[in-house]
C-alpha cells in the first residue's frame, strides 16, 4: 500500500483544522460568548465532540481505539482546563459528561456507517 504525503494530507487536514476550530470554541474567553444566544451548552459540547472525533476516526480508520482514548482524554483535559484558566471559563461536569457522550456517539455512528469500509479492521489498532 503506497502512502504519498498529498494523500495523508488530504486525509488528515479536515481533522487538524477542525481540532483548532474546536480549540478555540472551548477556550475563548468567556466574556466574548456570554451574550450570544444558542443552544444549551451541553449540546454544543456533544456536538463538537462527536463532531471533532467523527473526523479523526474517518481520518484514522486503523487507529480507532487511539482515537478514542484520545477522545475521552480531550473531554477531561478541556474540562480540567477550564477550571484552572484565567478565561472566565469554569468546568462543569454536565460538559465533561456531554464531551465523553460526543465521543461516544461518534464511535457508534462511525461503527455503524462506516463499518464496511474497516471491517477488515476487527482489532480497531491498525499495523505500521
Amino acid at each position: 500500500m503506497d502512502i504519498s504525503l498529498p494523500s495523508v494530507f488530504r486525509r488528515l487536514w479536515p481533522a487538524a483544522a477542525l481540532s483548532g476550530l474546536v480549540a478555540v470554541a472551548l477556550f475563548v474567553p468567556a466574556a466574548w460568548v456570554e451574550d450570544l444566544a444558542s443552544p444549551p451548552e451541553p449540546l454544543l459540547h456533544l456536538l463538537m465532540f462527536a463532531a471533532l472525533t467523527g473526523v479523526w476516526l474517518h481520518a484514522l480508520p486503523r487507529w480507532r481505539r487511539s482515537v478514542m482514548v484520545v477522545g475521552v482524554f480531550a473531554a477531561f483535559a478541556t474540562e480540567a482546563l477550564q477550571a484552572v484558566a484565567a478565561m472566565g471559563r469554569t468546568a462543569s461536569l454536565d460538559d465533561l459528561v456531554a464531551n465523553v457522550l460526543g465521543v461516544g456517539l461518534a464511535w457508534v455512528l462511525t461503527r455503524r456507517w462506516g463499518g464496511r469500509a474497516h471491517a477488515g479492521d476487527s482489532s480497531g489498532e491498525g499495523g505500521a
